[in-house]
């Protein structure tokens, strides 16, 4: 699983359901690094150890909505949502600058 990768070739994003990565607020990881496993001995079990890497964080996330809200409210956008009478003002304004 640590090495499967998607059609593009990147490392498959995995969602995880762990109450301490939920409070820390970690929705979708990947792997990162490698796996270790040792057996345990006088036991039967093995111990497993790996490294996991949040896919799209927090401050990730915030940067992308602020960038998306950014293009959503350019001017291009804002012209073409105006009533005919913000046209007529917007016009007047254009034509004493």
């Amino acid at each position: 699983m640590a090495e499967s990768t998607d059609d593009n070739g990147d490392l498959v994003v995995y969602d995880i359901t762990d109450r301490s990565a939920n409070a820390a607020n970690v929705r979708q990881v990947i792997f990162n690094g490698r796996i270790e496993q040792r057996e345990v001995i006088g036991m039967k079990a093995w111990r497993v150890s790996f490294t996991l890497l949040e896919y799209l964080s927090v401050a990730e996330k915030t940067e992308q909505r602020q960038t998306d809200s950014e293009v959503e409210t350019s001017p291009l956008q804002y012209s073409q949502s105006l009533t005919g009478f913000e046209k007529v003002v917007q016009g007047v304004e254009t034509a004493m600058a």
